[in-house]
């Protein structure tokens, strides 16, 4: 297969509702069992993407480190969208 024919496909798989408190363990376990309901191989994880909450980003508990842990090739970024929305909204904060 030629990396020229390869598309990358992202789509929403769901909702779920979540304690107030949860861990990144909690929520990394979740988003695993998740996606292998939908029988897809892991092991070609290649992104993820969360805002900057300890319990998603943090380096050595959060969602993002224990998924790069078991799946190396899953790098994480902080999510562009919500780095846009700090940035409007601290944008408007300094205006008043």
């Amino acid at each position: 297969m030629s990396i020229l024919r390869l598309i990358i496909h992202e789509d929403l798989v769901g909702f779920f509702e979540c304690d107030t408190r949860i861990t990144g363990r909690a929520l990394a376990d979740k988003i695993t069992a998740t996606l292998m309901d939908f029988y897809l191989n892991l092991s070609f994880l290649r992104g993820q993407g969360y805002d900057g909450a300890g319990n998603m980003a943090g380096s050595v508990k959060g969602t993002a480190a224990l998924i790069t842990e078991e799946y190396p090739l899953a790098l994480y970024l902080h999510c562009a969208l919500h780095c846009l929305n700090l940035a409007v909204v601290k944008s408007l904060q300094s205006t008043n």
